[in-house]
């Protein structure tokens, strides 16, 4: 993988993983005997809240920014390998069905398979542009 910005000319999908962020603050510390299944769950309940409250136009500060296109333009994802499909959060073995980039590296490293077991995986969000 490599870092990219989303965008929504584009048409691929960006991902963001829990078990490493992306971005420059300190990492808030988990609470203890958190997994990070239960967090992704944490996330997916609080992103579709947040969404459907800017679509709604329940925070009117959003309704009219860049933010609000970013918001009703882009589906999100949750995939873990511990996922049995509750929840929303589905198997991280789908995104290399769903997403060819992922495995587009065979040309130059040879035949390999996608790691279900991976860290960046084991609790991702997929971020893709849609037609909503």
């Amino acid at each position: 993988m490599v870092p990219k910005h989303y965008s929504a000319t584009d048409g691929r999908s960006v991902y963001w993983s829990l078990q490493f962020p992306s971005y420059f603050e300190s990492t808030p510390k988990p609470k203890k005997g958190s997994r990070i299944v239960d967090d992704l769950k944490a996330v997916k309940i609080l992103l579709e809240r947040f969404r459907e409250a800017v679509i709604n136009g329940k925070i009117l500060i959003i309704s009219t920014a860049p933010f609000y296109e970013f918001i009703k333009k882009s589906q999100f994802d949750f995939f873990h390998s511990d996922s049995d499909g509750d929840e929303g959060i589905r198997r991280n073995s789908e995104m290399p069905k769903e997403d060819k980039t992922l495995i587009l590296c065979e040309k130059k490293f040879g035949r390999r398979t996608f790691s279900e077991v991976s860290p960046f995986s084991r609790g991702c969000v997929r971020i893709t542009v849609c037609d909503k």
